[in-house]
Parts: structure tokens; sequence; C-alpha cells
């Protein structure tokens, strides 16, 4: 039984890793030097003040905070974006696997 469980959560951390490199265009090397995610966020943040079910500035935010491994931002703007973007396809077909798989959806 124990071996189980431990084989489920192996398995659930490789989906993981799996979804968030399919969702992040980017590879295993650490990137956050070569673009500026915090002022992508503030920059982002900022257009939303004027344009606030913007889903093109709501999934810049969730990216980079995904970039910064801040998941639970990441994940809050992802389900946003979900709520907000419900007739775009590009969006829906991002999310589809993994707001499932967090148990968001």
């Amino acid at each position: 039984m124990k071996l189980e469980v431990k084989k489920n959560a192996i398995l659930k951390v490789k989906l993981l890793i799996l979804c968030v490199l399919a969702f992040s265009n980017c590879s295993l090397s650490d990137n956050t030097e070569e673009f500026d995610y915090n002022e992508n966020i503030k920059k982002y943040k900022k257009l939303l003040l004027k344009e606030p079910d913007n889903c093109f500035y709501l999934q810049q935010i969730a990216s980079s905070y995904q970039a910064l491994n801040d998941f639970d931002k990441a994940i809050s703007y992802y389900k946003r974006t979900k709520d907000t973007c419900r007739d775009n396809l590009h969006f829906l077909n991002k999310f589809r696997v993994y707001l499932p798989f967090k148990g968001l959806i």
C-alpha cells in the first residue's frame, strides 16, 4: 500500500512538471535573469486596471508568476483567465489539462 501511494505521488509530480513546461514554453534552465518577470507583472496589472477582462493581460501575469515559481498566484490568474475568457479557444486549450489536474475546475 505504501509503495502504491509513493508511486502515485511521484507520478503527480512528474505530471505537474510536464504541465508547467508545456504551458510556459521554457526549458528546465533558469531564464529569470533574461527577462524581468516582476516588471512584467507590474506592467500588466496596471493595464488590467483599464481593461480588467483582457485575456492576454491575465495570461501574461499568470505566466510570469509561473516563471517565478509562484504557482499559487499563477494558478489564481490562470483560473481568472479561464473564467473571464470562456470563448477564447487559445486559453481554454491551455487550461483544459492544467486546471483540472490542480483540482480547480
